[in-house]
């Protein structure tokens, strides 16, 4: 009994020993020495140890991260605040933001120009260019529009022509809604009451477009008028002006009711839609028939 246990204990002895030694590798197998930097070692039974392969690569491309081995645990990127390029064109000053990124400052474009619009840069050569222009058209067609680079402002320059081209915006607006308006008036002569939706609703709108007609027909042509704007007070002109509006509004109001024959509505739909930029004409500015009201309006 006493012989098996010293037996054991010399197995065990030996077992640790050739662990230790690595003699239980066989010649070029691989093996492990416990430093994860060495790569993939193999064991050498001549000189009875294990042989560091072919060192880890820890580099990953990153100029922002600073890459080493550590034995226990292999490769590891620290984040550093290393100058690099972003490769952005627009951008100034790049840095590592120490978390493995490159930022860089983006350039500045404003150039102080209002009329320049928004500089952008171009990202193919770093260069600013302008941006679009400011957009200096106002609502009224007479004036000369433009940005004034010193005052960085749009400015509305009158002309010397400016009352006359006035004049001819004026009446050219109101001959055109003169003619949609004996147009909207043949039409309703033309059709049953029923098909305006009744008696009642048909003589309304007779009425209306009559009096607009008639209102109207007082002011084309007539040469009596104050300037187009800052009249001090309410002229013949522009009560007239305001009644065709206001008999306008109601009229086109009542087409949108829904009570008129489809097709006779469909017809005065689209001439409402027509005169409808013209009812700007309550603030002695009637529009043309192409030109949409000033804002606010």
């Amino acid at each position: 009994m006493r012989s098996s246990t010293v037996g054991w204990t010399a197995l065990l002895a030996l077992f640790l020993t050739l662990a230790a030694t690595g003699a239980c590798y066989a010649d070029g197998s691989l093996c492990d020495d416990g430093n994860a930097c060495n790569g993939l070692e193999t064991y050498d039974a001549t000189a009875g140890t294990c042989i560091a392969g072919t060192p880890l690569d820890c580099d990953d491309g990153n100029p922002c991260t600073d890459d080493i081995c550590v034995p226990g645990f292999g490769c590891q990127h620290a984040g550093n605040a290393s100058p690099c390029d972003d490769g952005n064109a627009c951008t100034v000053s790049d840095r590592c933001d120490g978390n493995g990124a490159c930022i860089g400052t983006p350039v500045d474009c404003n150039d102080g120009s209002f009329c320049n619009g928004s500089e952008v840069c171009d990202p193919a050569t770093g260069a600013c260019v302008a941006g679009a222009p400011p957009s200096c058209t106002d609502a009224d067609p007479c004036t000369l529009d433009a940005c004034d680079a010193v005052t960085n402002t749009c400015v509305h320059v009158r002309p010397p022509n400016y009352e006359a081209c006035l004049r001819a915006e004026l009446f050219g607006g109101l001959w055109g809604l003169f003619r949609v308006l004996l147009q909207i008036q043949d039409t309703i002569s033309g059709v049953p009451p029923r098909a305006l939706g009744g008696r009642v609703l048909a003589l309304r709108m007779t009425h209306l477009v009559a009096d607009a007609i008639a209102a109207l027909q007082g002011l084309v042509g007539d040469p009596v008028m104050c300037r187009l704007r800052g009249c001090d007070s309410p002229s013949r002109f522009q009560r007239r002006l305001r009644r065709a509006e206001r008999d306008l509004q109601a009229f086109c109001a009542l087409v949108g009711t829904g009570r008129l024959d489809p097709t006779v509505g469909r017809t005065l739909a689209a001439a409402c839609l027509i005169v409808e930029p013209c009812h700007c004409i309550g603030e002695f500015r009637p529009c043309p028939l192409d030109i949409a009201c000033p804002v606010g309006r």
